[in-house]
């Protein structure tokens, strides 16, 4: 499941549409992965905002797409061929962003 469409990944990123988009795509699959599974909920079956324990209201769905674009934008720029370059998909902002609203560990 996608969190963000490859349309606003595009605009995010000043990007145009084209030779990249599978890529990007492929991108957008692996950032939301990411970003849901720091938020340790499990993923529902059909939207984000459905199915997870503890409801997900439309503000919060804006937050963890802004988290997800910020995401696909480390996953692009830091691929990882570059060793002088090194840089966390879930950088420090992302967890700022998303750390209210993550699930809370139960003991």
């Amino acid at each position: 499941m996608m969190l963000v469409t490859l349309d606003l990944v595009l605009a995010h990123l000043k990007l145009p549409a084209g030779p990249e988009d599978a890529d990007l795509t492929l991108k957008i699959e692996q950032a939301s992965a990411l970003v849901w599974q720091y938020l340790k909920r499990p993923w529902p079956a059909g939207s984000p905002l459905g199915g997870s324990p503890l409801e997900l209201t439309e503000e919060d769905l804006s937050i963890i797409q802004a988290a997800t674009l910020k995401v696909v934008g480390n996953l692009y720029r830091f691929r990882g061929d570059d060793e002088r370059v090194a840089a966390a998909p879930i950088s420090p902002e992302v967890i700022a962003m998303l750390s209210h609203l993550r699930d809370p560990a139960l003991a």
